[in-house]
C-alpha cells in the first residue's frame, strides 16, 4: 500500500513539473525545449526540481526511497530482482537522457542539483 500511494504521489509530482514547464515554455518538445529555456525564469526551476523528485522516487534515491525496503521483502526474488535491475537501468536512462536533451540550458542548476 506504501508504494501505490508514494507511487500515485510521484506520478502527481512528475505531471505538476511537466504542466509547469509546458506553461513555462509552450512546449514540451525536446528540440524546442534548449532555446526556450534560455529565458530565465523560476517556474523553469521548479518544474526541473519536480521532474527529478518523481525520478528520484522511481530510481530510490534518498530521500525518496522508503517504500523500497518494504516492496523487496514482500516480493518474490524474481520480481525483487527485476524491480531492482532492469526498472532502475530503464529511469537512469531516461532521467540521463532527458536531462541531457531537454534541460541542456539549466546544466548548471541540475548539475548542482544530482551532484
Amino acid at each position: 500500500m506504501k508504494m501505490i500511494l508514494s507511487s500515485a504521489l510521484s506520478s502527481g509530482i512528475l505531471l505538476m513539473g511537466i504542466s509547469l514547464l509546458y506553461g513555462a515554455t509552450g512546449t514540451i518538445g525536446f528540440e524546442a525545449l534548449p532555446q526556450a529555456l534560455k529565458a530565465d525564469n523560476g517556474l523553469h526551476l521548479l518544474s526541473l526540481v519536480m521532474i527529478f523528485a518523481a525520478f528520484a522516487f522511481k530510481l530510490s534515491a534518498v530521500p525518496f526511497h522508503l517504500w523500497t525496503a518494504d516492496v523487496y521483502e514482500g516480493s518474490p526474488m524474481p520480481v525483487t530482482a527485476f524491480l531492482s535491475v532492469v526498472s532502475k537501468g530503464t529511469v537512469a536512462f531516461v532521467l540521463t537522457s532527458t536531462f541531457y536533451r531537454a534541460f541542456q540550458p539549466m546544466f548548471e542548476t541540475w548539475y548542482q542539483l544530482l551532484a
